[in-house]
């Protein structure tokens, strides 16, 4: 019988939930993890085609295809209410901190360079290793909508977008690793990671 099933199938599954986090150390697993999400995350690449407009030939000709971009987009739900992650939310905003007091106060006009940060998206594969999805330049394009209900979580909507940078429009605003270096104890605490006491995100 036919069958797309390998050898190596069971070790290449992604499995359960992914980490969001502001950095990833090959070798070892995310850093800055921004808290706990819910429902799933999508991650999507999606590049622009087109040909080179000559007579004569099909819509879709192998060779003559170009990609002029890539929109490149991540969507979760958040429900750690932290500094970092409303920052994240509001995508361009402040936060002071005074007496235990921290507030955040948002901001328009020209978004600054500093505000733009890279994004990761880290999860377990079945043979105990990660992949991690590094989202350039993102940046949150729906402002904070903090959803509340009765005898649920609260959260907010993540949906950041990658960003190209003006001096390097050859680079897509993404990029993918399999991380087959780091050790299966590591890969594996991912799945069990929990935010430090005072921790803000």
């Amino acid at each position: 019988m036919l069958t797309p099933i390998r050898a190596t199938t069971a070790q290449n599954l992604v499995l359960n939930m992914f980490v969001l986090s502001t950095g990833y150390t090959p070798g070892s697993g995310p850093t800055g993890e921004l808290g706990a999400t819910t429902g799933g995350g999508t991650f999507t690449a999606t590049p622009e085609f087109r040909n080179t407009g000559l007579n004569g030939l099909r819509k879709n000709t192998k060779g003559f295809m170009i990609i002029d971009e890539w929109d490149v987009s991540l969507k979760c739900s958040a429900v750690e209410l932290t500094e970092a992650g409303l920052l994240l939310a509001a995508g361009y905003a402040s936060a002071a901190t005074e007496s235990g007091v921290t507030t955040i106060t948002p901001a328009q006009g020209l978004v600054p360079d500093s505000e733009y940060a890279d994004l990761w998206v880290s999860g377990n594969t079945s043979d105990g290793k990660i992949i991690a999805i590094c989202i350039k330049n993102a940046l949150n394009n729906n402002g904070v909508q903090l959803s509340f209900a009765d005898k649920d979580t609260g959260k907010y909507d993540i949906d950041v977008k990658g960003n190209y940078t003006a001096t390097t429009l050859d680079t897509p605003p993404f990029t993918i690793y399999l991380d087959k270096s780091v050790s299966t104890a590591d890969a594996i605490a991912l799945s069990s990671i929990a935010p430090t006491a005072g921790s803000t995100g």
